[in-house]
């Protein structure tokens, strides 16, 4: 059975030409937005971001990966930039 959830992300680095981090996985906008000012803190620019992802039940926490079929809205979404 596949199973949905809502995640948010910070993305961020120092140079514009390296590849971004990813943090890990937030359930909630609030503590994505806390992490990010840490982050920013840290000298760190980047984007708060929502993500809708699902697996199968029998995966582990790993398998989560964007949900491209979810109806009525893109699978990540950009919220703010910090």
């Amino acid at each position: 059975m596949r199973i949905t959830r809502i995640a948010y992300y910070c993305s961020y680095t120092r140079d514009p030409d390296d590849p971004p981090r990813v943090s890990d996985a937030f359930r909630t906008e609030a503590k994505a937005r806390a992490e990010s000012e840490k982050i920013r803190q840290q000298g760190f620019f980047g984007a708060v971001e929502k993500h809708v992802e699902c697996k199968e039940d029998y995966q582990n926490d790993s398998a989560w990966l964007p949900d491209w079929q979810c109806a009525g809205e893109s699978a990540i979404q950009l919220v703010d930039y910090f």
